[in-house]
């Protein structure tokens, strides 16, 4: 098994000097672009503001003409597309209108660093949760590595220039899981933390759907109904203003549309490399809705599986299997601990995952030239294989748990 000869405390500084220019890095790609005025800069949030500037003036921002009017006045250009977000971004929105845009633009960097940290924390402590396997400077190693490269990979610096909530909502998620469903017995606290963390991620339901389903399936009953009263909450505000049959009809009309996933250079996902082949696929809503008996499947083999590995390999499945965004991918760092406490094992292993997570940093436009939409899906494959060798890994690794807990090892 790989260790270091150094000393911990030389460990602990190197480790320490890794974050902070990590940390450097991602204020020089991420932040200070965001601060900018170039093209990009806030693009997301600016269709927020508006959103939440037609609530305040007690408009339906899912009206395609109240929308892009709002979104004249704010900008002088056209949006993009429709608001199309759930009711529960409602207040969020609002409250981004009801300061001004500067102040918006800080808050929504604040929280997405917010997001950043939960995801890194989350990762970090399934490292330490499963380093029983490794030595606890090989665990911290892994934890801070994929804190690094949660930090320094370009699509977290893109998510934090557009102003979007991706960081913030998937932080959320992941750190539901790991408060509600990680251990067999959990105490009240934790699960109304877990609820409310849950309750926020909806905002982007695509990630709550897997912690939401995990929680069900485990009985908490607490944590689910903690989430639904703080989803009704957040949605309370849109409902009263637009009138809540019509909310509901409107957002799903506009999600029910949701029309193919295509070969896009943003999507990735095995239904993704398909599309861009043109073979047909199903759309966005079933990719997402398929989490569901995703999540029963790992659920069902989760006691043939490393329990520190789950949450890695539910949301490596869900974007390599069904439906993700290369921007998003920062949310697979607790899938990428995983693989690091594994390859410790072998000089090989690790070299083999560093390269392979490398290779995810490679930029889209490098094939945009070639008009080729299927070859930039060679990253969906790198996390395919990436799930693959987690997955093998686990069950090996339970069953010598097992194993050693019947011969009293």
């Amino acid at each position: 098994m790989i260790d270091s000869d150094v000393s911990s405390t030389r460990l602990k500084w190197v480790l320490v000097g890794v974050l902070i220019v990590s940390m450097g890095v991602l204020i020089g790609i991420g932040i200070v672009p965001a601060l900018s005025e170039g093209d990009r800069a806030m693009r997301d949030l600016k269709g927020f503001y508006a959103a939440g500037e037609c609530l305040l003036q007690g408009d339906n921002p899912y009206d395609a003409e109240t929308f892009a009017g709002k979104y004249r006045e704010l900008t002088g250009r056209e949006p993009a597309g429709r608001f199309n977000y759930p009711p529960v971004l409602g207040p969020f929105c609002m409250a981004l209108a009801g300061v001004p845009f500067a102040w918006a633009r800080v808050l929504i960097i604040f929280l997405n660093i917010v997001g950043t940290m939960a995801i890194s924390f989350v990762a970090l402590r399934m490292c330490m949760a499963g380093g029983h396997f490794a030595t606890r400077s090989i665990a911290v190693t892994a934890g801070v590595i994929c804190a690094s490269f949660v930090l320094i990979f370009p699509g977290t610096a893109r998510l934090i220039e557009v102003g979007q909530v991706s960081l913030f909502a998937g932080g959320l998620a992941l750190l539901a899981w790991w408060l509600g469903a990680r251990e067999r017995e959990v105490d009240r606290t934790r699960q109304v933390l877990a609820g409310i963390a849950l309750g926020m991620a909806t905002i982007k339901p695509q990630f709550a759907i897997i912690p939401f389903t995990w929680l069900f399936l485990e009985e908490r009953w607490r944590s689910l109904a903690t989430a639904m009263a703080v989803a009704a909450i957040l949605a309370a505000p849109m409902a009263l203003i637009v009138g809540p049959l019509e909310v509901v009809r409107d957002w799903l009309g506009l999600v029910g549309g949701a029309g193919a996933i295509g070969g896009f250079y943003v999507v990735m996902g095995l239904p993704s490399l398909l599309a861009s082949f043109e073979l047909p696929v199903p759309n966005v809503w079933m990719l997402i809705l398929a989490s569901v008996p995703l999540t029963i499947v790992v659920w069902l083999a989760r006691n043939r599986l490393v329990e520190s590995d789950l949450l890695g390999i539910l949301f490596g499945a869900q974007f390599a299997l069904l439906y993700g965004k290369y921007v998003e991918l920062g949310l697979l760092a607790p899938m990428l601990g995983g693989l690091l406490l594994y390859g410790s094992w072998s000089a090989g292993r690790w070299v083999m995952i560093l390269l392979g997570t490398a290779s995810l940093f490679a930029p889209p436009f490098l094939f945009l030239q070639l008009k080729m939409p299927s070859i930039n899906h060679f990253k969906t494959l790198v996390v395919l294989y990436g799930l693959f060798l987690l997955v093998n890994w686990s069950i090996g690794q339970a069953a010598l748990m097992r194993h050693a807990v019947h011969t009293g090892q």
